[in-house]
């Protein structure tokens, strides 16, 4: 998998997830439950939930079981966002119970991330975690809207300065 290319004098480089094997388990389980797998050079995880949210319940079972057999940091923040994604977009269940269940797995993501060090994915899990508070139904609007401003600051901070269109969607969501 390569980076997105927002600069393209900047060489391709191969991510050290998919050098140290990080998503042979997705092929595993996407062979496993016959999900159609590609790999896309703009958004390996979002082509991966775009497909399995063809089939939702599927998609909750085989992320829950890469879950259970995954060590490292690294796939587990993807896995965690992944699941965050795909219960936040299911149409069954309690949708608030469902958005609650995403919170969960988006700050258990965020403890696993280094601040420092993965700039990009610390500030894609805090974006996400503020669109899901200005979703949530649970809990006081007001103290909602703060934790989803928060979130959106952080995200804000933590975007590589080529994320230059990244930034501008968190900064509307600000607004």
């Amino acid at each position: 998998y390569v980076n997105t290319r927002r600069d393209p004098s900047l060489p391709l480089t191969l991510r050290p997830e998919f050098l140290n094997g990080g998503y042979d388990r997705y092929w595993a389980y996407a062979e496993k439950y016959n999900v159609p797998m590609f790999f896309s050079a703009h958004d390996f995880a979002g082509e991966l939930v775009a497909l399995l949210l063809c089939d939702i319940e599927h998609a909750i079972a085989l992320l829950d079981e890469a879950l259970e057999h995954d060590d490292s940091a690294d796939g587990q923040v993807l896995t965690l966002s992944n699941r965050a994604t795909v219960l936040s977009e299911r149409p069954s269940g309690d949708r608030a119970d469902n958005i609650e269940r995403a919170i969960r797995d988006l700050a258990h993501a965020k403890e696993l991330l280094d601040r420092e060090r993965d700039h990009g994915s610390y500030a894609h899990v805090m974006y996400t975690l503020g669109n899901l508070y200005q979703e949530r139904l649970a809990g006081e609007p007001v103290i909602n809207g703060e934790r989803a401003r928060m979130a959106y600051e952080l995200a804000i901070n933590h975007w590589p300065p080529s994320a230059a269109t990244d930034i501008a969607r968190t900064k509307a969501a600000l607004a």
